[in-house]
C-alpha cells in the first residue's frame, strides 16, 4: 500500500512537471520568432541609415561637381561688369534731371541729384583671401551704403544670388557668390517716396 501511494505521488509529480514543461517549446519558438523580428527590424533600420548616407553623399558630390563646373566657367570680372556697374534710383534721377532742365530744381534736390549720379555707386573691396586646393575664396565687403528702389533690389539679388525674379535673372559667367551679411533698411525720402538702404558682405569663389 505504501509503495502504491509512493508511485501515485511520483506519477502526479511527473504529470505536473510535464504540464509545466509542455508550453516551453512553444514559448521558445515564440521568443525565437520575436528575436528574429527584432534582428530584421535592426537590419532594416541599418539599411535605411546606409541608404540615407548614400543619398546624402550623392547630393554632396553633385553639389561639389556643380560648384567646380561653375568655377571653371565663371567670369573673374563678373562683379565689376554686372554688379558694381548697376545704376540705382534711375526713375528719381530722370525726374530730377527734368526739373533741372526746366530750372525748377531747388538746392536740396540738386544735392540729391548729384549724390545719385556720382556717389550712389556699389563698390566692393577684398577683405580676406583664402586659397584652397581647387579654388580661391574672397571675402568682399561693400565700401559704403547705397540706396535703391524695389526694382533695383530685385535686379541686384538676381545678379548675386543667381535667382530669377521677373523680369531679371543672373548674367552669364556668374561665379559662385553668396551673401554672408545683408543689412536692409527702409528709408523715407519724401512722404511719397521710400528707398532701401543696402549694406552687405559677399563671399566669392574663383578657380585657381
Amino acid at each position: 500500500m505504501h509503495s502504491f501511494l509512493h508511485r501515485l505521488i511520483i506519477t502526479r509529480y511527473n504529470w505536473i512537471l510535464l504540464l509545466l514543461l509542455a508550453p516551453l517549446p512553444s514559448c521558445l519558438i515564440i521568443l525565437h520568432g520575436y528575436y528574429r523580428l527584432y534582428q530584421l527590424e535592426e537590419l532594416t533600420n541599418t539599411t535605411r541609415i546606409i541608404h540615407k548616407k548614400i543619398l546624402y553623399n550623392e547630393l554632396v558630390q553633385k553639389k561639389e561637381e556643380k560648384i567646380l563646373s561653375q568655377l571653371k566657367t565663371s567670369d573673374p570680372q563678373y562683379l565689376d561688369k554686372y554688379v558694381e556697374s548697376l545704376c540705382f534710383l534711375q526713375p528719381e534721377q530722370k525726374k530730377l534731371q527734368t526739373l533741372l532742365l526746366e530750372n525748377r530744381l531747388d538746392p536740396t534736390s540738386s544735392q540729391r541729384l548729384n549724390w545719385i549720379s556720382q556717389e550712389n555707386q556699389l563698390a566692393f573691396f577684398e577683405e580676406k583671401i583664402r586659397k584652397h586646393s581647387l579654388f580661391c575664396e574672397v571675402e568682399e565687403r561693400q565700401q559704403k551704403t547705397i540706396q535703391a528702389n524695389e526694382e533695383d533690389l530685385k535686379q541686384l539679388l538676381c545678379f548675386i544670388e543667381q535667382v530669377h525674379i521677373w523680369p531679371y535673372g543672373p548674367k552669364p559667367g556668374v561665379p559662385f557668390l553668396f551673401i554672408t551679411d545683408f543689412n536692409l533698411v527702409k528709408k523715407s525720402i519724401t512722404p511719397q517716396q521710400k528707398v532701401f538702404c543696402i549694406d552687405m558682405k559677399l563671399i566669392k569663389r574663383e578657380a585657381l
